[in-house]
């Protein structure tokens, strides 16, 4: 079953998610990070996101229906782990304009929750600056206009799934964050109690983006 977790760039997606994961590993629960990206890199035959990167988006958005084939498949054969999706609702590309990734059909029996996290314009500008990534916007009205295209996306899909969006605020406690996505989309897992007390045990000391 996926999880999925979006948000605009420099939002800490990987960093949250990461997080889980390895808390999640230190208990031994079956809880995964997926990111479409991977999938994507080996059907067209290269290493790095920065090759990934410098493919047109016509020719990554042929590859998808093969990276959802494969990924979808994999979680049918391996129904009870857990799937932390690293992935975006909509995408901001320069020369293209909003990329916005559908939903599958799969996403109505294989989609446990969907998850936005959000922050504010300053502070992805902020992350952005510190990451020095050529691929990102600094210009805030772009940032704006991502912010709300992204959460107005996550909610439509979450409808045409026939689940309730979590939003959630990062705010940059990174342990506070992944204790709100536990609580609100692992409720019915046994294990729920164990990893919040595993996420409050050692809280972060400082943010990492």
């Amino acid at each position: 079953m996926f999880i999925r977790i979006g948000g605009v760039p420099g939002i800490g997606k990987t960093t949250v998610i990461n997080e889980l994961v390895e808390k999640s590993s230190r208990l031994n629960l079956p809880i995964v990070k997926v990111k479409g990206a991977e999938y994507l890199m080996d059907i067209l035959g290269i290493s790095t996101y920065e090759q990934l990167r410098r493919i047109p988006e016509k020719e990554r958005a042929q590859a998808r229906p093969e990276m959802y084939t494969r990924m979808y498949e994999e979680d049918r054969n391996d129904p009870n782990t857990i799937r932390l999706r690293d992935a975006h609702y909509s995408l901001w590309q320069n020369g293209s304009g909003f990329v916005d990734f559908p939903i599958q059909e799969e996403d109505k029996k294989q989609m446990l929750s969907m998850v936005c996290l959000t922050a504010s314009d300053t502070t992805i500008y902020e992350r952005r600056k510190n990451d020095c990534r050529s691929d990102r916007s600094l210009e805030i009205n772009i940032i704006q206009n991502e912010l709300l295209r992204e959460l107005q996306v996550a909610r439509e899909q979450a409808k045409i799934v026939g689940i309730d969006l979590v939003q959630i605020e990062n705010t940059g406690n990174i342990s506070e964050v992944c204790a709100k996505i536990v609580r609100e989309t692992m409720s019915g897992f046994e294990f729920q109690g164990e990893l919040l007390r595993e996420l409050s045990g050692r809280a972060l000391s400082k943010e990492r983006f």
